[in-house]
């Protein structure tokens, strides 16, 4: 095998040709030093010179080019190295160099947030796909959380820590008023939502969300549900036909507040003798259920007397009013049934009662009656037990026997 013959020329750069190829080739000097072999894509002499001269001049430019990128970025290095050995060289300052490196680099300055900042474009960014009611709650935790950081607001997202973390959550248990440990774990789950966007964008090195730690929910009230007898004497305490309804219906399907105030009239199957709602608790969830819910032949005759089909909801006057109205109205119908908010319980605690005890009513007259734990599922829209998983479908004649073997109340 014959060695390629080499021709040099001037500028450093050789010419040569290669065995099976009718192209001469070149071998030059890039910028970083390294001997690069490239076909010149010519047959002739001539033109291969002036090709092999072209990518070693343009090679050389690139380099005087960087020769002061390289001086700037030594620059950076030396200084570093002396606040290393002085001891001196602490994250901010090894954030800060980086950040100039990379602008010296790339021509544009390292995309960078804030915590703060970066919470409010979290909230900016939720804003086109969410509810304006979850919207609310969104608004609201990040800035309480905003007070509760404090000066840590201010940080680089990418220098928040797992101490800072855990910083803030005693700060909002400060803070906490007369919050219970639920509602701060709620602004707490905003905070992880916000820090896991930020690694999924790119945004910080690791996922700073997994470092925080809920607060146990031991402190929350125990609801308790109302004995028959109350749930008839609050039904006789209100001259409202709307809220005697509204009573009624939660006590006999455990439907919350938030879906019988916004029940709509179709929601009603009247040939079939039952309601069929989607509860709005889980419709935020990701898999939409539907509960069909058997109602007793003299609520469906009470219903359909006071339905109108001109009206999209069955309380159109309920449907417009905030849910602290609600509970204020219905604390105010406790008072004048005589009904007690607070009751002590047989294990010593004390039980609150709300309009959602109605819903507590209605699952412990089902489990009173010995209707399964799989049917009282069904008709609560429930799936678990904290981890219950049954998912167990009944007809409506299991459902509608279950009914039967509640209490008679009267309107």
């Amino acid at each position: 095998m014959l060695e390629p013959k080499i021709e040099p020329i001037t500028d450093m750069a050789t010419i040569f040709r290669r065995n099976n190829s009718r192209y001469w080739w070149t071998y030059f000097t890039d910028r970083n030093g390294k001997r690069i072999g490239r076909s010149t894509g010519t047959e002739k002499k001539s033109e291969a010179r002036d090709v092999a001269n072209t990518l070693e001049l343009e090679e050389k430019k690139a380099k005087r080019k960087m020769i002061p990128i390289q001086k700037e970025m030594a620059d950076i290095l030396y200084k570093a190295a002396v606040e290393s050995n002085k001891g001196a060289f602490t994250v901010e300052k090894a954030r800060s160099y980086l950040l100039e490196i990379y602008e010296i680099a790339n021509h544009e300055a390292l995309p960078s947030f804030t915590v703060g900042d970066w919470l409010e474009k979290w909230l900016t960014d939720k804003a086109a796909n969410i509810k304006e009611k979850t919207m609310l709650r969104y608004s609201g935790s990040i800035r309480d959380i905003k007070k509760a950081l404090g000066k840590n607001a201010q940080l680089p997202l990418e220098l928040f820590s797992t101490q800072h973390a855990k910083d803030l959550r005693e700060a909002l248990i400060k803070k906490r008023g007369k919050a219970r440990n639920s509602t701060i774990n709620v602004k707490l789950t905003d905070f992880k939502s916000a820090l896991t966007a930020a690694f999924e964008e790119r945004m910080t090195q690791y996922n700073l969300g997994v470092s925080i730690k809920y607060l146990p929910e031991d402190d929350s009230k125990i609801v308790t549900h109302f004995e028959p007898e109350e749930v008839r004497k609050l039904i006789q305490a209100t001259d409202r036909s709307d809220w005697k309804l509204a009573i009624l219906l939660a006590a006999e399907t455990g439907l919350r507040l938030s879906d019988i105030v916004a029940m709509k009239v179709n929601s009603i199957k009247f040939a079939r003798g039952c309601l069929v709602v989607s509860p709005r608790k889980q419709m935020r969830a990701r898999s939409k259920k539907t509960v069909t819910i058997p109602l007793s032949e003299k609520t469906m005759k009470r219903l359909q007397a006071v339905s109108n089909s001109k009206e999209e909801f069955l309380f159109p006057n309920l449907a417009t009013k905030t849910s602290s109205t609600h509970s204020s109205n219905f604390n105010n119908l406790m008072a004048r049934a005589n009904i007690p908010k607070q009751i002590k319980l047989d294990n010593g605690e004390t039980g609150h009662r709300s309009f959602h005890s109605l819903r507590h009513s209605f699952a412990t007259w089902l489990l009173r009656a010995n209707v399964g734990k799989d049917v009282r599922k069904s008709l609560m829209a429930h799936s678990s037990d904290d981890v219950h998983e049954i998912y167990a479908i009944h007809d409506e004649n299991t459902l509608r026997k279950a009914i039967e073997n509640l209490p008679t109340l009267t309107v």
